[in-house]
């Protein structure tokens, strides 16, 4: 009987393990992130915030009616803005949010440290070091996570998490890329 309860207890720990080291996310810089879900509603309150633009109308005169216009070019132009600042700030409600600091390893700068907020002063990034949502958000993205690899795996350990679909992990990160 004893020999049975040991057992168990063995498996139940080394699932436990198993589990918690599967919300793990190694970057590149020896920065270990741990990942958790993120409330959808969220991300649905952040849309709404932030609404898509209108398609503009114009008069057709063959018709005699107003019609939409979505080859407008202030729209086009509007419609592309709003797709990157949209999935920019996705990707920053993921990390402010959906991560938070397991491990520093190597010579990583540790996040309570303010040599790296200088760094970034001297480069014209301005980091509210006294916010520490805004330090966090500007430790990951310039610090801890600055590859494209690094920042796919920390959207889709999110995303796992939170059970976002896969191509709108890899639209933002697009969106990502292209904005820096």
């Amino acid at each position: 009987m004893t020999d049975q309860i040991d057992k168990l207890a063995v498996e139940v720990s080394d699932n436990f393990h198993k589990d918690s080291n599967a919300n793990l996310v190694a970057l590149s810089t020896g920065v270990t992130l741990r990942v958790k879900s993120v409330s959808n509603i969220l991300f649905m309150e952040f849309q709404k915030k932030h609404p898509q633009p209108k398609i503009p109308m114009w008069h057709n005169e063959e018709n005699g009616r107003d019609e939409p216009n979505p080859n407008n070019p202030d729209y086009l132009e509007a419609m592309q803005l709003w797709q990157s600042s949209t999935g920019l700030g996705m990707i920053d409600l993921m990390i402010i949010m959906g991560t938070s600091l397991e491990s520093v390893a190597g010579e990583a700068p540790k996040f309570e440290c303010d040599d790296w907020i200088d760094d970034l002063a001297f480069a014209g990034i301005m980091v509210d070091g006294s916010n520490r949502r805004a330090r966090w958000l500007a430790y990951v993205k310039y610090i801890a996570a600055p590859e494209d690899a690094d920042m796919q795996k920390l959207m889709n350990g999110v995303s796992g998490q939170s059970g976002v679909a896969e191509a709108d992990v890899q639209t933002a990160a697009i969106q990502f890329r292209d904005k820096e």
